[in-house]
């Protein structure tokens, strides 16, 4: 058995460089605070050979299966594009993940705080996640340093008292800043 200690980043690709369709600058920005001293990330995507465009699809969901075997976490990163933009391999990710029983940060770019996991912020998921939430533990945090940092270091599941509806967030944070 794998040990999960990595960090699954999902996040729409879209099999493009367009930033305008991908939330692939999201990432690196994950990516840059990951190697800060303090900040926990052990990125899954680097624990396996990456694949190239040229691979077929089953060598792709071959190594993100490896990788999603080897986290503790899946975090999704949503911005306005996730849901328009959402592809079949992101939709691949995060059935895998919920069929694995992987806890959900959803990591939400545009906002200060989320208090309350209400229907503005359940409109921006992939219709995959939003269909598996009652099922799923799930942390929603806003797209800051701090906030992500909070949501890695701390382990949370089904059996947490902070769970309501197995959705998270951190209602007592006035402020991430």
């Amino acid at each position: 058995m794998a040990y999960k200690n990595g960090n699954y980043i999902a996040f729409v690709g879209c099999g493009t460089t367009d930033v305008i369709k991908n939330d692939r600058g999201l990432f690196e920005i994950v990516k840059i605070w990951g190697e800060e001293k303090g900040f926990k990330f052990i990125n899954s995507h680097d624990k396996t050979y990456q694949v190239k465009d040229t691979s077929s699809r089953e060598t792709l969901y071959s190594r993100l299966r490896e990788r999603l075997n080897d986290s503790k976490n899946i975090v999704l990163l949503v911005s306005e594009k996730t849901r328009k933009y959402c592809s079949e391999i992101l939709e691949y990710e995060l059935n895998y993940a919920i069929s694995n029983h992987l806890p959900v940060i959803v990591v939400f770019q545009g906002y200060n705080t989320i208090k309350v996991a209400n229907y503005q912020y359940k409109n921006l998921l992939p219709k995959v996640l939003e269909d598996n939430l009652n099922n799923t533990p799930t942390l929603f945090v806003p797209f800051k340093k701090k906030a992500l940092k909070r949501a890695l270091d701390e382990k949370f599941d089904i059996h947490n008292s902070k769970l309501e509806n197995t959705i998270y967030t951190y209602r007592e944070t006035e402020s991430w800043d």
